[in-house]
């Protein structure tokens, strides 16, 4: 029969070596997949170079015309608001100004008639009493 003696720290080293081991297994394996990412993006950078070149070159083109759409709908809200929603918001509020007053005077016109009413009311009580 064999007898296996061995320290603590034997046993430790053991682990480590073995830990290393595995850890170079995967990182091998990580950068066998990095170097395949990389070979992709080359590949595909280089075939898309012009029209990325394309996209580049005409980014201060595109830049400038968004700039000028946005000018344009600014102006265009800034004309709707003056020259319609303002107008509209004055004149609502007049009509309302003047649905007001309407009320006014005609509350009045029913005020005068129920006085009359009553009057009247009290004046045939009187007769009929």
């Amino acid at each position: 029969m064999v007898t296996l003696s061995f320290n603590l720290w034997e046993l430790a080293v053991l682990l480590i070596a073995i830990a290393i081991i595995v850890g170079t297994v995967q990182l091998v394996k990580v950068l066998k997949n990095l170097s395949a990412t990389l070979e992709s993006v080359n590949r595909m950078a280089s075939q898309n170079e012009s029209k990325l070149g394309h996209i580049v070159d005409n980014t201060s083109d595109i830049t400038d015309d968004a700039k000028g759409m946005i000018h344009d709908a600014k102006g265009t809200v800034d004309n709707l608001s003056t020259k319609v929603v303002n107008p509209v918001v004055d004149n609502v509020g007049k009509l309302v100004g003047i649905v007001t007053k309407l009320n006014a005077m005609g509350n009045k016109k029913v005020s005068k008639r129920e006085r009359k009413l009553e009057k009247a009311t009290k004046k045939s009580e009187r007769k009929a009493a």
